[in-house]
């Protein structure tokens, strides 16, 4: 009864982590091209409230037009922003992370077209 435990098996995740170097370059790289395609994104985003201009208050629902915009502009940086707030704490403790930044690009895109789609249904 007084025999010590024995000791358990190492696992895959015991131990040291080994950081990629590509994973974290990607990584790096990734996240700052998120950043850069949320800018082009908020710049298109705001070209596309130009899609208003005959827009009066009997043609155009000026309520959907605001939700666009908004998606269109600001909501554009949640994905890099997120992105940044995952993929830091994941390099630290040497995880893979590539594929944050990449959802996060991919998030970005999905977001503008949805607000650019909501601008364009908006116009009557």
């Amino acid at each position: 009864m007084d025999e010590p435990l024995p000791e358990p098996a190492a696992s895959a995740t015991s131990g040291t982590r080994r950081r990629s170097i590509a994973d974290l370059g990607a990584t790096i790289v990734l996240t700052a091209l998120s950043i850069v395609i949320a800018l082009g994104a908020m710049y298109w985003g705001a070209l596309s409230v130009m899609l208003t201009d005959p827009c009066t208050p009997a043609t155009c629902d000026f309520r959907a037009i605001d939700v666009g915009t908004g998606l269109a502009v600001g909501g554009v940086w949640i994905p890099p922003v997120l992105g940044v707030v995952v993929a830091v704490p994941l390099l630290v403790t040497r995880r893979i992370a590539w594929w944050v930044p990449t959802v996060a690009i991919a998030a970005t895109v999905a977001l503008e077209i949805a607000g650019v789609t909501i601008i364009s249904g908006a116009i009557g």
